[in-house]
């Protein structure tokens, strides 16, 4: 009995020790566990982060895809405008093309001037080439002979050396003719708009009228081309050119009127 408790005193005396090195222990036990703790929590933080983040990257690969999808529709829809437009065109410079070649039938794209003997200078004596309307004669050949720049610098020269002369409307109208043939369409207007404001009552003035709103067809400007051959018919009416403007006109009008009904279906 005595030998028990002596065992039993022993091992109470054994573990008071430990107990002692436990309590000891116990700050820096709690301050792992909060440690711990803190760790946990950053992590879950951090984990709510990057959840949060996939979810605001998957919302902009969405809306990349949508902006991708509108791109790629208006590219479609462009292409398929552009398509429409090309045969617009086509069909719009097929039905000019129409529009000259019946002007050409009725002689109202003359491309080429057609430079006839001119009544006003002698029909059996070439003047002299040193007289003005020698010079105005070799100005003349140079038409005929189709050198439309020497042509043009002759006229030029005769009208600086003889301003008043009565040939001076008719090599106003050469050198306007002249640009019209090598497609310097223009100079051409500013030409016959020179013949046209300086020379009223020049016989040359009704044909200048026409050739201009030629000149006007052959740059596209077919408002103004259309308004001046309108001008034609209200200024000069009964004359070759009046009639040559309505025939113009009517070939217009029927050709753009076509056009406008294909473009509309």
């Amino acid at each position: 009995m005595k030998l028990l408790k002596l065992l039993m005193i022993s091992a109470i005396a054994m573990t008071m020790p430990c107990q002692a090195a436990v309590a000891a222990a116990d700050p820096d036990v709690q301050a792992l566990r909060e440690r711990l703790t803190n760790l946990e929590e950053a992590w879950r933080q951090q984990g709510v982060e990057v959840a949060q983040k996939m979810t605001a990257v998957d919302a902009i690969r969405a809306d990349w895809n949508g902006f991708q999808g509108t791109v790629d529709a208006i590219s479609q829809q462009q292409q398929i405008l552009l398509e429409q437009f090309r045969k617009y065109i086509d069909e719009f410079e097929a039905r000019l093309r129409t529009v000259e070649e019946r002007l050409q039938r009725v002689g109202a794209l003359d491309t080429q001037p057609t430079v006839p003997q001119d009544a006003t200078l002698p029909a059996t004596t070439a003047p002299a080439p040193d007289t003005e309307e020698g010079l105005y004669q070799t100005a003349l050949n140079a038409v005929r002979d189709r050198q439309y720049g020497e042509a043009i610098s002759q006229f030029q020269q005769f009208l600086q050396r003889a301003a008043t002369h009565r040939f001076a409307d008719r090599a106003q109208y050469w050198i306007a003719e002249c640009h019209f043939a090598t497609g310097n369409y223009q100079q051409a207007v500013a030409e016959y708009d020179t013949l046209i404001v300086k020379y009223p009552a020049s016989d040359k003035r009704g044909v200048a009228m026409l050739k201009r709103a030629n000149a006007l067809t052959e740059l596209g400007l077919l408002d103004e081309a259309r308004r001046a051959l309108e001008k034609v018919v209200a200024e000069r009416p009964d004359t070759k050119e009046a009639r040559r403007a309505t025939s113009q006109l009517q070939a217009m009008d029927q050709n753009f009127s076509t056009t406008a009904e294909r473009l509309t279906r």
